[in-house]
């Protein structure tokens, strides 16, 4: 049985085997995040609703992973649209479901000097989205975060830091990457 995995907000990054999403070609379906329910392309054998224009959209806990790879941190201008796109992820995604972000670290240069970003994606973003926490209550999602990579900026050669010492100098930590667990 074959899994499906998205790569959302792909820009020119495809992975193979993944669908590639975004809302520039060359992506295998062509649509922007922002606008929920995402669709699906006739590309993938979903057509196009002859009586309006409309693309099915993704089937509920229908995905088994995603990928948002320096995405994420680029959609939802608005706290009611970013919630749209949460609220969107976790209903495609199957129980279980392993959705791996990386995003630039809020502390580093490359997050302030880059216009296209809108908010700071971080770890504890997602653990406001844990079963049992009022936000995912409201929302109504469940995320875990599984695991956290920090990557280190280029200019330091040593990993030798603690997590305190990260959270201290700035540009230390250039992005993290996350893995989430969609719990439903």
């Amino acid at each position: 049985m074959s899994t499906l995995h998205l790569n959302l907000g792909c820009g020119l990054n495809p992975i193979q085997g993944a669908i590639n999403y975004d809302r520039v070609a060359p992506a295998d379906v062509v649509h922007d995040l922002e606008k929920t329910p995402w669709s699906a392309s006739e590309k993938l054998g979903w057509p196009t609703a002859p009586w309006d224009g409309l693309v099915w959209m993704w089937p509920e806990s229908s995905v088994d992973e995603v990928t948002l790879h320096y995405a994420l941190e680029h959609m939802g201008s608005t706290p009611a649209l970013f919630q749209a796109i949460i609220m969107e992820l976790h209903r495609v995604c199957k129980p279980g479901a392993k959705i791996v972000v990386t995003s630039v670290a809020p502390c580093h240069d490359d997050f302030h000097a880059d216009p296209t970003i809108i908010r700071p994606i971080v770890p504890a973003m997602w653990r406001k989205l844990a079963p049992g926490e009022p936000l995912a209550k409201q929302w109504g999602v469940g995320f875990i975060v599984k695991q956290v990579l920090q990557k280190l900026d280029d200019a330091w050669e040593q990993d030798d830091f603690d997590d305190d010492e990260r959270t201290l100098y700035r540009n230390l930590v250039q992005a993290y990457e996350m893995t989430i667990e969609v719990v439903k």
